[in-house]
Parts: C-alpha cells; structure tokens; sequence
C-alpha cells in the first residue's frame, strides 16, 4: 500500500502526464468510409463519444497488425495459391 506521499507523487505523476497528453492531442474526425490507421508504438490514442448518426452509441474497431516477413523463409509460409505475405490460411 502507498504511504500518501507516493500516492500524492503517483497523482502529480498522472496529472502531469494528462496536461501534456492534452497540450498535443489532435482531434481526427472520422466519417462512414473513413479508415484511421494508428501506430501504438508511434503514439497514444483515445476515442471520444461516438456520434449519433449510423450505428448510435456503437462503433466499429478492427484491430490489425503488420509483420515484415521479407526474410522469412518460404517453408514457413502457406503458400497453396495465396499470395506471398500470407503466413496462416
């Protein structure tokens, strides 16, 4: 259990971390055919409300992930007709 002073640190840590997450953040407005494509590594993310138009209090989250599969060798693929970057059928 935290003595108060960290927790009070851990609090000034936090508020701090929020204020300068704000004083940079961009709001990107996306739209129905809209695709944003986030870099986790590259930077952080957050999501507002979701709009009131199509789909109400709901949204559509497609998580996807790269691999640079240059160098891989080709008995570790599953090739059977697919093209090259496949790795799983």
């Amino acid at each position: 259990m935290p003595t108060e002073p960290e927790a009070v640190l851990a609090q000034r840590a936090s508020d701090n971390f929020a204020i300068a997450c704000n004083s940079v953040s961009q709001e990107v407005v996306v739209k129905p055919g809209d695709v944003l494509v986030v870099s986790n590594r590259m930077g952080l993310h957050g999501r507002g409300e979701p709009g009131g138009d199509f789909g109400g209090q709901t949204r559509w989250l497609l998580r996807t992930y790269g691999l640079d599969t240059a160098g891989l060798d080709d008995k570790k693929r599953h090739m059977e007709g697919r093209p090259p970057h496949v790795l799983y059928p």
